[in-house]
């Protein structure tokens, strides 16, 4: 117990009132030991020889008694009576005779066995009685180890740290000196053997056997005694009768080991296993509140079956229930005497099912949370004036995004993060009615979880069984929106469930002036806040367009106080002088800067985000969705976390109504009669919304202070505390970390840390974490707070079920995909600058060098005036050549001042120095060689992919594109395979022969390579398909075939375009070849041809479609027009056909971008039949590419030259589609659809 005391107020208003009675009954015990030493000195101090011939002794020694007995018992009896009047008394007494007993008794064999020690040094050595009798209980010792343990409680000593002795048990000795004998009246003696269990005392059932030979009479009785004063036996001779007489009569033996001295029934559990076995689930669930009457029943039951079972019997014969007195005795024990654990008011905990326990201490959705807060939390950018005292939560969660990003990045303004949640109560007229819990009013926990720095970020909860029950009054939810800057949009109260009687129509908003911060302290405040109020759904009420009325309420909300926040915040951006702000105007036009708009897992917002036009009207206004936790978990939103919202609860039960002459209170009884929906007669549900509505706007000045604001953002690990009430908008890892609530020990943290960047990448990739992800990086499945693995299985239209979601997931990878590639871009300019550079240098040395030459016949001859011919810049570069290798690398310093021939003559230069002048360095350096390499060609950048983070599967699986040499004899075959190049002439093949360098292949393969991750992920396809290793190894001659028909932009051009760009020239676009559908089409009145097309737009968008024809160009273009008609399902989900459908017969038919009309089939490339195989033999066709042919069965190409061909096509299809550029192609399909499989994104959505 002594851990306990030391802590005698705990941490919870529970610990201070429970833990009385335990302190006064040890107190009690206390004073009794003072009692029995001073009684005992008095009488040694009376027994000392002539001290009673003292005068006036005997006078003093009674008033010494009678202050040590009547004045100690006295105060002992006062804490009898303090004890009566504390909670629990009873338990705690039974708790404490019931459990310590068995430690007294321990206690009472160990000294017994050092008395029978003793005794035999006596009789072997002779040692003095006055030693054996030492070992008896001495009150002073016993009153000495009182103060020593006093004064550790008390903190003024430490506590001595003994070895542990051995549980081993030695032997005294052999001799029969222990055996005990005893004589007779008839000078006989009756002996009985020594011990079995011990080495000097008898268990109860030892001696009862050994006694029960002996004949009854009044010699057992003293047998009994005698054994007793020799503690040879702990039990007094009449417990020792009464156990004779059971085994006499009916032979009944006591339990095996017992050595007796205990009162009751022994436990069930030993007190060293009765914490641990009690406790056990609060302290491994942080935070959480046990009943612990039901969880000690429970555990007792469970035990007293194996004891059961151990002995062979049948438990469901038997009842093994424990009886409720029993229940108590151990929980309060328990309770008592383990230290970690702490009790708590059972009013102060949440209700909540154990589903949201099971997530709150799931890694998983814990990493789902940080992974998501980086990404919200973050921007492309250097961070300027970064805190030199970041602290290092915030320094690692800064340098993991930047790792995953692989770009420098800075933190988003506070202003641009934004929360929105609600918090819901009863209210009523006057103060708020509590509910009223008729069950046990206190649980215990974990003592973690009573600490400050836990509360902070982890409420006590109690697990749901029945739902609350509320006192009458009016269902109130009180909406609130802040951001991490530390500002709140204005008040919205939202009474809800209101019967059909009281409110007409399903949904009414009431403007109220005045209801807002501040509101009653300034003096004609003209600021709004709003009342909603609602109804419970009716029969007659009808969904409307498939909308929810619950939907319109949020839709009210996101468009009348979401929208209009967001735009003020981003108009004053960080302003400290403003803190609470106004609605204003929805936003008009796009908005580059994104506000981070986090939200909980509520159904109706959800279901009215993805909505189609809430994404439009979002991403109009700026604004990203991130959806925090699943339903049924621990809240990780800043709303959730922090004083805000209990503050804010507690204001509004304690506050009563303003005076009968409040202005808001006049104003808002005016709306409320002047609401004809509103048809309420009952003054009590009226005056309650009345008194709600007076008290909130002094309940939320107290609730959403800045402070408090951003210090829940912090708790959330969005803002970081860098001083004492001051933040800044940066993640903080760690402190998300802590709002798992499990034991992280520093290698889990670690292990943890080691997965954030990846999880980044995952969740930028998809939106969200998948549980294959967790699965293969290994992290712990999701348990109860029982160790029951719970398995989690939601499908993507349940948003609310799943974790951590960025909803506006396309713009959030565009973002960092568009911001990669820039970075690239400038990366190759600064590539392409430095090799400019370097080749200018060789050109100027050449131009010097020549310069130099013609001043004399012989170089030797050069004079330190000669060098003042060239100008400044070729002769530094004379000089760097000279003196530097690698031109690319770091400059060697080299003076930029070119001199003259006086300053030369006049400088002094130190022994260790050099020159500061041109003209003597190349004067000194002319003799020596030009070390200088040539650096070739520059450095391709984007030869990696930058569709970010998915990488090129090929290239994840060390394949490599095949080598392609441009020759003449290649231009030659290309022209002749290929009717589009074949109808250009002689002369176009001699001209391109003359310009090989021109149709170098490998930039435009890479660009084109780069670009497939993000076109096939834009289009909901998979990169995991052998027809894109195909692709990639095919890419260079792809690359050559389209260069040669002179579609692409230059080298230079090409490395500098985004993938939202157009590869195609200007020069091909203003030459597009009309294959049909126009009176000049190439293919009129000549046999059909194979290969790939396009479709121009004329009118607006230019190329916006690429195609294959395998069976024939025209009669593909035939096919287009048919089904532009639009008769078929399939082709009225179909993108392209509803952006151009056919005009119709009036040719006034119109799509979403035009009609078919306005389009023309344009050749891409185009061959004639009979060159198919020409066509075919000019590709790589590796072994997989092959096998995978060959298992293909494909209605009309039933031969594997037929699939080969049906392949090349698509290929060139797919090179045009990535020429395009990023969704301007209106076909939906990613490609290859006779292969891969149809992907019809117009029908999935």
């Amino acid at each position: 117990m002594q851990a306990r005391l030391s802590e005698p107020f705990g941490h919870s208003k529970g610990d201070r009132e429970h833990h009385i009675a335990l302190l006064l009954l040890h107190v009690m015990k206390d004073i009794k030991i003072v009692r029995d030493a001073g009684a005992k000195s008095i009488d040694d101090l009376s027994s000392l020889k002539g001290i009673n011939k003292i005068t006036g002794f005997k006078g003093r020694i009674n008033e010494l008694k009678k202050c040590n007995n009547a004045g100690l018992k006295s105060i002992e009896k006062a804490c009898d009576q303090l004890l009566s009047l504390t909670k629990n008394k009873k338990a705690t007494l039974y708790a404490d005779s019931r459990f310590t007993v068995a430690e007294e008794s321990t206690k009472r064999i160990e000294k017994a066995r050092e008395y029978g020690k003793a005794m035999i040094r006596f009789e072997k050595t002779g040692l003095s009685q006055s030693q054996v009798s030492a070992l008896e209980d001495n009150p002073h010792k016993v009153l000495e180890a009182m103060l020593k343990r006093r004064k550790i409680v008390a903190g003024d000593l430490k506590p001595e740290v003994k070895e542990r002795p051995s549980t081993r048990q030695t032997n005294i000795s052999n001799d029969c000196a222990i055996a005990r004998g005893f004589k007779l009246k008839d000078s006989s003696t009756f002996t009985i053997p020594p011990p079995e269990k011990d080495e000097w005392c008898y268990t109860t059932r030892e001696i009862v056997q050994h006694l029960s030979s002996f004949p009854k009479g009044n010699a057992i009785k003293r047998f009994a005694d005698e054994l007793y004063s020799q503690k040879r036996v702990l039990l007094t001779s009449t417990p020792l009768l009464r156990h004779l007489r059971n085994y006499s009569d009916s032979q009944v033996l006591p339990k095996e080991g017992d050595f007796g001295g205990s009162r009751g029934r022994s436990p069930i559990l030993q007190m060293n296993s009765i914490c641990k076995t009690l406790n056990e689930r609060e302290l491994s669930n942080v935070s959480f509140v046990g009943d612990g009457l039901e969880e000690s029943k429970e555990a007792l039951t469970e035990t007293r079956k194996r004891h059961l079972e151990e002995q062979g019997l049948d438990i469901c014969m038997t009842d093994c229930t424990p009886n409720r007195t029993t229940v108590a005795m151990y929980d309060r024990f328990a309770t008592l005497a383990d230290p970690e654990i702490s009790i708590v008011s059972m009013e102060t905990t949440r209700k909540k099912s154990i589903m949201r326990e099971v997530m709150s201490r799931s890694q998983r959705s814990i990493m789902s949370h940080v992974a998501g807060t980086l990404i919200s939390g973050f921007e492309v950018g250097k961070w300027e004036n970064k805190p030199k005292q970041l602290p290092k939560g915030a320094q690692e969660a800064h340098t993991m995004m930047e790792t995953a990003i692989e770009m420098e990045m800075k933190p988003i303004e506070g202003h641009l993060i934004c929360n929105t949640d609600d918090t819901g109560r009863f209210v009523t007229e006057g103060v708020g009615a509590k509910t009223m819990d008729k069950r046990r009013k206190t649980g215990k926990t974990s003592k973690i979880s009573t600490k400050r720095d836990m509360r902070k970020v982890s409420s006590p909860w109690r697990e749901a069984t029945k739902a609350d029950t509320f006192g009458n009054g009016v269902k109130c939810k009180f909406k609130v929106l802040i951001s991490a800057s530390g500002h709140v949009a204005p008040i919205v109260m939202h009474f809800y469930g209101l019967p059909e009687s009281l409110l007409s129509v399903p949904f009414v908003v009431l403007e109220v002036k005045g209801l807002t911060i501040g509101g009653e302290v300034k003096p004609g405040c003209k600021d709004v806040g709003y009342v909603l109020l609602t109804r419970s759904k009716s029969k007659d009420d009808k969904e409307l367009n498939d909308v929810t009325f619950t939907e319109v309420t949020l839709r009210w909300y996101h468009e009348s106080v979401v929208i209009p926040f967001t735009h003020q915040l981003k108009t004053m951006a960080n302003a400290d002088e403003e803190v609470f702000l106004e609605t204003g105007e929805l936003g008009s036009e796009n908005d580059r800067v994104k506000t981070r708009f986090k939200l909980d897992s509520d159904v109706s917002y959800l279901n009215y985000l993805r909505r189609p036009e809430t994404i439009i009207l979002n991403r109009k206004n700026g604004i990203v969705a991130d959806k925090h936790g699943a339903a049924h978990t621990e809240s990780s939103q800043a709303c959730d976390l922090g004083k805000c919202f209990p503050t804010l609860t507690t204001q509004i039960g304690k506050l009563s109504m303003k005076d009968d002459r409040s202005s808001l209170k006049k104003r808002f009884v005016g709306l409320l009669d002047g609401c004809k929906e509103f048809t309420c007669r009952s003054k009590s549900i009226s005056n309650a919304m009345i008194d709600a509505v007076s008290v909130a706007p002094e309940a939320y000045r107290k609730a959403f202070t800045r402070s408090k604001i951003q210090d829940s953002f912090a708790i959330s690990g969005t803002n970081t505390q860098i001083g004492r009430n001051t933040f800044i908008t940066c993640p903080n890892v760690n402190a998300m970390i802590k709002l798992c609530k499990i034991n992280w020990s520093p290698e889990l943290i670690q292990w943890f840390k080691s997965k954030v960047v990846d999880a980044v990448k995952e969740m930028i990739a998809k939106g969200f974490i998948s549980e294959t992800w967790f699965d293969a990086n290994g992290f712990p499945k999701d348990t109860t707070i029982d160790g029951l693995e719970v398995i989690k299985i939601c499908s993507i239209d349940q948003l609310h079920l799943h974790r951590h979601m960025i909803l506006n997931h396309e713009y959030v990878q565009n973002y960092f995909e568009d911001a990669r590639e820039v970075k690239l871009r400038k990366r190759q300019d600064r590539e392409d600058t430095t090799f400019e550079i370097a080749k200018d240098t060789l050109r100027k040395n050449e131009a010097a060098e020549l310069i130099l030459k013609g001043m004399k016949d012989n170089w030797e001859n050069l004079e330190l005036k000669d060098f003042l011919k060239p100008n400044r810049e070729e002769l530094e570069a004379f000089v760097r050549v000279r003196k530097q290798q690698d031109l690319l690398g770091i400059s060697v310093p080299i003076p930029t001042t070119k001199g003259s021939i006086d300053k030369v003559n006049e400088e002094v230069i130190a022994d260790d120095g050099t020159s500061k002048y041109l003209i003597r360095w190349g004067f000194e350096c002319k003799n020596l060689p030009v070390i200088a390499n040539d650096p070739g060609s520059p450095r391709q950048i984007t030869i990696a992919a930058v569709a970010y983070p998915s990488h090129v599967r090929v290239a994840e699986l060390q394949l490599e594109m095949c080598p392609l040499e441009v020759t003449s004899d290649l231009v030659a075959r290309a022209c002749a395979n290929f009717a589009s190049l074949e109808d250009k002439g002689e002369e176009f093949a001699i001209s391109q022969k003359a310009n090989l360098q021109n149709l170098n292949p490998n930039t435009f393969a890479n660009v084109l390579m780069s670009r497939i991750p993000r076109n096939l992920s834009s289009r909901g396809a998979s990169i995991d398909h052998i027809v894109w290793n195909f692709v990639y190894c095919n890419a260079k001659l792809g690359a050559f075939i389209i260069k040669l028909h002179g579609c692409p932009l230059c080298d230079s051009a090409l490395k500098k375009q985004l993938s939202k760009d157009s590869l195609f020239s200007n020069s091909f676009k203003s030459n597009l070849e009309c294959i049909s559908g126009r009176n000049d089409s190439v293919l009129d009145n000549i046999e059909d041809q194979l290969g790939a097309y396009m479709y121009d737009d004329e009118h607006e968008l230019g190329i916006v479609r690429a195609g294959s024809a395998a069976v024939g160009l025209r009669k593909r273009h035939k096919a287009h027009v048919a089904s532009s008609r639009q008769r078929t399902q399939t082709d009225m989900w179909s993108s392209f056909y509803s952006a151009y459908p056919h005009p119709g017969d009036d040719g006034k038919g119109k799509g979403s971008i035009g009609n078919f009309s306005q389009l023309r089939q344009v050749t891409g490339v185009r061959y004639k039949k009979v060159m198919k195989p020409q066509v075919v033999r000019m590709f790589n066709w590796d072994v997989k590419t092959l096998e995978m042919l060959q298992k293909k069965t494909i209605q009309g190409a039933e031969s594997l030259s037929e699939k080969k061909h049906r392949m090349v096509c698509y290929f060139f299809e797919k090179l045009f589609d990535l020429m395009i550029g990023l969704d301007v192609n209106e076909s939906s399909n990613a490609g290859f659809e006779t292969f891969c499989g149809n992907w019809n994104r117009a029908q999935s959505c």
